[in-house]
Order: C-alpha cells, then sequence, then structure tokens
C-alpha cells in the first residue's frame, strides 16, 4: 500500500472513531457506568493521579492509579463506587 493511501486510511479510521465517539458521549456505557456529577473523584490533595482501572468484585469497587507525586501504583476501594 502506498504511503498516501495509507494515511488516508488511518485518517478516514480516526474521524469514524470521532463521529462515534460524539454520537456517544451522553450515553450511558454497556457496562452501565455513569459519570459522576461530583468529579472529580480524585486529585485534589492526592495530586496528580491518571490511567484509571476500575474492577468490582463482589460488593466492593478497587481502582488502581498511577499516583505522580509518591511514583507509585495506587488502590482506592469502596463500597458504592464514590467514597
Amino acid at each position: 500500500m502506498k504511503p498516501a493511501a495509507f494515511a488516508c486510511l488511518v485518517l478516514l479510521a480516526a474521524m469514524t472513531a470521532t463521529a462515534a465517539r460524539a454520537e456517544t458521549a451522553d450515553v450511558e456505557t454497556a457496562a452501565g457506568w455513569v459519570k459522576y456529577e461530583g468529579n472529580p473523584v480524585l486529585g485534589g490533595k492526592l495530586g496528580t493521579c491518571f490511567d484509571i482501572s476500575v474492577l468490582k468484585d463482589g460488593d466492593t469497587y478497587r481502582m488502581w492509579f498511577s499516583w505522580r507525586p509518591k511514583k507509585s501504583v495506587a488502590l482506592a476501594e469502596s463500597k458504592d463506587g464514590i467514597r
């Protein structure tokens, strides 16, 4: 495949993905996750946190995240997914 044709395919894929995100921006996820209106859940006194992964295990939510000030991965647990 020629570079120009490949670039067109990449651009088309990016435009399609962007359009799909725009169409579903206000829709709940397939797993039922809903954005919390009181965001942000993390940050503040914890500092910079990112790369969030959440797992619901029984009645407990476990959230792993990169904790930049401590240069580590942290784990937070919650029964309601908010506190």
